[in-house]
């Protein structure tokens, strides 16, 4: 990020292009540290976010909240737009929070997925263009950039919302709701009856939902979110495995290990080894 205003100014904005030339296979587990984006104007990409993959190709988005974990799976002769931002780059402390609210995309609950069409596809070139250019611009004017991405969501959400579904059923909202709280408080050590308790619902309300839903036990997801946390910190930091382990709250270090290895069928140190 050499050449820009600041550090804290690149930390809430950031846009970079996909080259072709540049395309790398994979890029590993991450929790976004912030809203991040992808729009390509050719090739395709396939993209996991959560418990779900999507595949993004010419005049498409893909929009992954901040705090949410996702990884790129491949890249295939991508030419495009990647970045981020954060809610303070678009929002000062005299505007409306409601402001961004409105964009459900920028939630775990939103269609993260927009497809553009005809006309439309150069207009979204257009105006990532535009954003790039003025980013990598000696002198960077913020506002301007402000108003493109503003443009910029508030077509996606025109987008997104000709493609939403139909209202979610009661169960759809409660399983929603679990996967967002699991997210949210993974690392405190949480069991299935509290995370009911934080959904005022009992555990065989919650058990029957989420496994009706998604054909996976409350457990289960519990289980899969920890192993999925534990390979976040094992990759982004430098924690060792017993550090790790606690700051999930399972303090048996040897059981974390075991339990580390039923699922991924290597120990943490050896994924920490295959992927550095």
């Amino acid at each position: 990020m050499k050449g820009h205003q600041s550090i804290n100014y690149v930390e809430t904005f950031y846009i970079r292009q996909i080259k072709d030339s540049q395309n790398n296979n994979s890029m590993p587990l991450v929790r976004a540290p912030l809203h991040c984006f992808f729009y390509l104007k050719k090739g395709m990409a396939k993209i996991d976010i959560g418990d779900k993959t999507y595949t993004i190709a010419n005049g498409e988005t893909l929009i992954v909240p901040q705090g949410q974990i996702f990884s790129v799976l491949s890249f295939e002769g991508c030419i495009g737009y990647m970045g981020g931002f954060q809610n303070n780059f678009l929002i000062s402390n005299s505007e409306n929070e409601n402001i961004i609210n409105r964009f459900e995309f920028l939630s775990t609950r939103g269609n993260p997925k927009a497809v553009f069409e005809g006309e439309d596809i150069k207009f979204i070139d257009n105006i990532f263009d535009r954003i790039y250019s003025e980013f990598t611009c000696k002198t960077i004017d913020r506002d301007i950039i402000k108003s493109y991405v503003f443009c910029l969501l508030n077509e996606i959400n025109k987008v997104s919302d000709k493609s939403q579904p139909s209202q979610s059923s009661r169960s759809e909202e409660i399983f929603l709701k679990f996967k967002e709280l699991l997210f949210k408080h993974i690392r405190e050590g949480l069991s299935v009856s509290d995370y009911a308790s934080k959904l005022n619902i009992s555990v065989n309300h919650l058990n029957k939902t989420v496994k009706s839903i998604s054909g996976k036990s409350s457990s289960k997801w519990i289980e899969d979110a920890i192993v999925t946390e534990a390979k976040i910190m094992l990759y982004q930091t430098t924690l060792s495995v017993s550090e790790i382990s606690e700051t999930l709250n399972i303090f048996d270090h040897s059981y974390f290990s075991r339990f580390f290895k039923k699922s991924e069928g290597m120990t943490p140190t050896q994924f920490r080894n295959r992927v550095l």
